[in-house]
């Protein structure tokens, strides 16, 4: 903000907290996202630094904002009105649903490949590190010859060809 012009405006993209809470998805928090944000505790940040939102926009069905940042300040978020703590439903909600996924686990072949070694696949790794992963098919032929990993497991990434593909009842 500092390197914008005086009346500039500079534009940011987040992770919104309020869509993670509301459709209760655990496979959106990933690493690639270290932070959350509700509408309200972003606007109080940026508030708290001395500038406003200006605009914002919904992308990706609102799983992340898109917030227009002025060098205005506006007074209207001020943090000492804003509650971080969210009610504990909203986190049981998150709980509750992983557990069929986790239940359903107990029903896939004893070797089970992943398609996709992107963030999305990273997550279910997180939440179901247990899962019978045997591998990790992946198009990015950088990636081939590396891991994806659980708290349990070292997964190796490897080529989607028919030869392998065709070693899994379940991908």
């Amino acid at each position: 903000m500092k390197v914008l012009a005086k009346n500039g405006c500079t534009y940011v993209e987040v992770p919104s907290s309020d869509w993670l809470f509301l459709n209760g998805s655990p496979l959106c928090v990933h690493l690639p996202h270290i932070q959350y944000f509700s509408g309200y505790s972003f606007r109080t940040l940026v508030a708290r630094a001395g500038y406003s939102v200006v605009s914002t926009r919904k992308l990706f069905e609102g799983r992340d904002i898109g917030y227009v940042i002025s060098r205005r300040s506006d007074r209207r978020y001020r943090a000492s009105e804003q509650e971080f703590i969210l009610p504990s439903i909203d986190f049981q909600a998150l709980m509750n649903s992983v557990s069929i996924p986790k239940q359903n686990m107990s029903r896939l072949p004893s070797e089970t490949a992943v398609y996709g070694a992107n963030a999305g696949s990273q997550a279910l790794l997180g939440w179901i590190p247990d899962g019978p992963w045997a591998t990790v098919f992946d198009d990015t032929d950088s990636y081939w010859g590396n891991f994806a990993y659980s708290s349990g497991q070292t997964i190796p990434i490897i080529e989607p060809t028919w030869g392998n593909l065709r070693n899994y009842k379940q991908i």
